[in-house]
């Protein structure tokens, strides 16, 4: 049966072309040229370019997709990481608070000497303050790349969208042609 031998060009020819720009043209001489539809015709040619483009497109609405869950992931990482970095800003603010406060009473009390500045203070007590902007930059790294590849994805979508809307317009025109002719 042919049966099986289409449905492998169709699933051969779609993933060839997965996140590639896609000509109609191209694609039909490309399926017009394969062993498999060496016996079709001109109108099953086209059907088959139907097909192959249907299947790309429902490929690249099924990667658009996992890129989408994948962002929402990483965003939700994010969301998390900056959650982190500002609880533990704000632990350091508040240990910073009680060792500014506990370094004035001390130079009041004169337990602490008034040429000690407080960064020595600090150094005295080993209070260690880490740096929280390393951090923030990281988080911010990959947005920029990953926007980009959503939007060439979404931009490829689209394109092939209005290719599919295209050949059925054919399609369309083709049959009310033969309507026409056979009145």
């Amino acid at each position: 049966s042919a049966r099986p031998q289409i449905k492998s060009l169709v699933n051969t020819t779609a993933s060839q072309l997965k996140g590639h720009t896609i000509s109609l043209d191209s694609l039909r001489a490309a399926i017009k040229n394969k062993p498999q539809s060496v016996k079709l015709n001109d109108y099953d040619i086209d059907a088959l370019t139907m097909i192959v483009l249907m299947k790309v497109n429902n490929d690249a609405e099924n990667d658009l997709r996992d890129q989408m869950s994948n962002m929402k992931k990483i965003n939700d990482q994010k969301k998390a990481q900056r959650d982190a970095i500002n609880k533990r800003k704000a632990q350091q603010d508040s240990i910073k608070n009680k060792m500014a406060a506990e370094y004035r009473a001390g130079q009041k009390a004169g337990k602490v000497s008034s040429t000690v500045s407080f960064n020595d203070y600090l150094k005295q007590r080993e209070v260690k303050m880490i740096p929280t902007s390393d951090s923030q930059d990281a988080v911010s790294d990959m947005s920029a790349q990953m926007q980009m590849s959503l939007q060439l994805a979404m931009d490829r979508k689209s394109k092939m969208n209005e290719m599919i809307s295209n050949l059925m317009k054919s399609f369309s025109d083709t049959q009310n042609a033969i309507i026409s002719n056979l009145k």
